[in-house]
């Protein structure tokens, strides 16, 4: 395998809102579908925040740096999400603000043995996080170790400039392509307040607790939970596609009726990687988007 350490510049799709003040946690707590007292300088979680139906307006990756809470979300989204937490501010001692100052990256290592060479550790689990040399690193699932990266320009500029023999440009498209192969799902303005959070798989990557407080829309979650049954579910399809084909959104038929949306997708070379969601009695028909046949896995079997 090749020894390489991919570089991802995250902060040109994606961006950082900062919650920070003595009641963040308590702020927090009160808005999103985790527990957010889970979250410290060595744990991240995933968490959805939803409108008062229980629709997703957001999926975060939330993490912990010194004193307050970092919330990556689509850069398309980030405004409206930071004026509508704002809002519930009121007079909690809370700032909730896109953050300006703290850059987001993306790395990727391969190959034996590179790891230890630049200094990070081989026992990461997933969603855990670190401190290297002055950055703040998180692990997330990937073929090989994948981390975000938290820290100011100059710092990732020097560590970056310290490995620049092993270091491989990539893109945003190419990290999208990643999650969407393990199934990390995002929420974009074309999708805001479509979808319930245990369509979209929440409950099923600890994205959601159950036995923590009230929060918004949090009624209907826990009646979906304990009541009712998941009728759609978070699936990965591939579709022979050009790249003006797809938008978010659109429809995946079975004969000609709507049985689901695409949530997400990226492409390589054969056609595109595609998240959506859809009834789980449709998994196993014959799908298309508008005219194309599009493939579903169905990872149940």
């Amino acid at each position: 395998m090749q020894t390489t350490l991919s570089l991802y510049p995250l902060h040109k799709e994606f961006s950082l809102i900062e919650v920070s003040g003595e009641d963040a946690s308590t702020f927090l707590q009160g808005q999103i579908t985790n527990d957010i007292n889970l979250v410290n300088e060595t744990t991240s979680v995933y968490a959805g925040l939803c409108n008062p139906k229980g629709r997703l307006l957001a999926f975060f990756h939330i993490l912990k740096l010194h004193d307050s809470f970092f919330l990556i979300c689509p850069e398309c989204i980030a405004e409206n999400i930071t004026k509508k937490l704002a809002m519930y501010v009121l007079r909690s001692k809370v700032i909730v603000a896109i953050n300006l100052t703290t850059e987001l990256h993306g790395f990727k290592v391969m190959g034996e043995g590179l790891r230890g060479e630049i200094g990070l550790p081989d026992d990461t689990d997933n969603m855990q996080s670190f401190l290297h040399e002055g950055m703040h690193l998180t692990r997330v699932s990937g073929t090989n170790a994948r981390y975000l990266c938290l820290g100011d320009n100059s710092t990732i500029n020097a560590f970056v400039t310290a490995n620049e023999k092993h270091i491989v440009e990539a893109t945003c498209e190419d990290w999208q392509h990643e999650n969407i192969a393990n199934k990390i799902p995002n929420i974009y303005l074309e999708t805001q307040g479509k979808f319930i959070p245990q369509s979209l798989n929440l409950d099923l990557m600890n994205a959601i607790n159950f036995k923590k407080g009230c929060y918004t829309g949090q009624e209907i979650i826990a009646r979906t939970h304990y009541l009712g049954t998941v009728k759609k579910r978070l699936y990965r399809g591939y579709c022979s596609a050009s790249k003006t084909f797809l938008e978010l959104g659109d429809d995946i038929l079975v004969d000609g009726i709507s049985v689901g949306q695409v949530i997400d997708y990226s492409y390589d070379k054969s056609g595109a990687a595609i998240l959506c969601e859809m009834k789980i009695e449709s998994v196993k028909s014959k799908c298309f988007l508008r005219d194309n046949p599009i493939n579903i896995i169905d990872e149940s079997t």
